[in-house]
C-alpha cells in the first residue's frame, strides 16, 4: 500500500504550489486528521522576504520562507523538518559567480545553505558560499554574515561547484529521512515540489496522490501512473531532473480543476473541498 502522501508539483515558478498546499493542509487538518506539509527543497530570495534573515538570526538556523509557512500551517511543525533543504538567494549580480548548475534544485544564486538529516536525532549543516556575495552591495554582505554568524553549526565556506555536486543525490537522501520520519508520525503529509520538477526526491515518487499546479488549474493524478510517467523520462535514477510539463504530455490527469485567485492557502480550503474529497478518496480517507 502506498503511503499516504500528496505531491503538490508545479508546471513553472508561481504556479501556485505553496497557497495550492496550505489549501490541501488546511482542509484536511479541519476534518480532524494530522496532516503536514513538506519541501524537500527550497529557496528564498531575500529581496522578496527579507524577515527571513532576522528569523533565521533568531532560530539559530537558516529559515526559508514556504519552509516557515508550511511549518505553521501543520501546527508550528519544525521547520528542519518540514523543509530540510533550504538557502537563501541572490540575483546575479555583474561579476557575480556562477552557480554551476546549482540553481536546477533551488532556482537561483546560493550564498547560504541548509541540510537537515532525520535519523535518529536531527542533524543539521550550514553551508556558506562567498563566491555568491561577489558584486553584492555592501549592506547585503553584511545582513548575510550577520545571519551566517548566528546560526548553528556554524557555516563551513564552500564554492558554486560543491554546492552543485550536494544539491542532488546527497541532499535528496538527506531530505528523504525527513520524509520518512513525517509518514511515521502523521495521517498525510502534502509534499510540495520545486518550480517545476515533478518529484522532488526519489521518496516522494511513491506518492498515492499528485496534484499539479498551473496558474488557475489543479490537475490531478494517480500517484502510480505518475511514477510511471517520470521513470520513463528520468535520467540516472534522478527524479528531479525531469519536468512536469514533460509528464503531462505523456499522461492525462484524472481530473481538472479550476482554482480561484486568493491571498492565502487557508482562504482557499471552501474551494479546494471537491479537489482534497477526491485526493482523500484515492488515499483511503474518506
Amino acid at each position: 500500500m502506498r503511503p499516504r502522501m500528496i505531491l503538490v508539483a508545479g508546471l513553472g515558478e508561481d504556479s501556485g504550489k505553496t497557497t495550492l498546499a496550505l489549501g490541501i493542509i488546511s482542509h484536511l487538518r479541519a476534518r480532524g486528521f494530522n496532516a503536514v506539509g513538506f519541501k524537500p527543497a527550497g529557496a528564498t530570495n531575500i529581496w522578496l522576504h527579507p524577515e527571513v534573515l532576522d528569523l533565521s538570526a533568531s532560530k539559530g538556523f537558516l529559515v526559508t520562507w514556504d519552509g516557515l509557512r508550511l511549518a505553521q500551517a501543520s501546527g508550528e511543525f519544525d521547520m528542519r523538518i518540514v523543509n530540510p533543504v533550504g538557502g537563501f538567494i541572490l540575483p546575479p549580480y555583474p561579476g557575480g559567480a556562477k552557480a554551476f548548475g546549482a540553481e536546477s534544485i533551488l532556482g537561483g544564486r546560493i550564498v547560504l545553505l541548509r541540510i537537515t538529516e532525520c535519523l535518529r536525532s536531527i542533524s543539521t549543516l550550514h553551508l556558506l558560499i562567498p563566491d555568491s556575495l561577489d558584486g553584492a552591495p555592501e549592506g547585503v554582505v553584511e545582513l548575510v554574515s550577520r545571519v551566517a554568524e548566528r546560526v548553528k553549526p556554524t557555516p563551513f565556506k564552500t564554492t558554486p561547484s560543491f554546492v552543485a555536486d550536494i544539491l542532488g543525490e546527497p541532499s535528496s537522501e538527506a531530505a528523504d529521512t525527513c520524509l520518512n520520519r513525517l509518514l511515521s508520525t502523521s495521517d498525510v503529509v502534502v509534499v510540495e515540489s520545486n518550480s517545476d520538477v515533478a518529484a522532488p526526491t526519489k521518496m516522494s515518487m511513491n506518492a498515492s496522490v499528485v496534484i499539479v499546479a498551473g496558474w488557475g488549474y489543479a490537475y490531478l493524478y494517480e500517484g502510480d501512473v505518475w511514477k510511471k510517467a517520470v521513470e520513463l523520462k528520468m535520467l540516472g535514477g534522478k527524479p528531479w531532473s525531469v519536468k512536469s510539463q514533460e509528464i503531462l504530455t505523456l499522461a492525462r490527469p484524472t481530473k481538472a480543476f479550476e482554482i480561484p485567485v486568493k491571498t492565502g492557502g487557508e482562504d482557499l480550503a471552501e474551494e479546494l473541498e471537491e479537489l482534497v474529497y477526491e485526493a482523500s478518496r484515492k488515499l483511503g480517507l474518506d
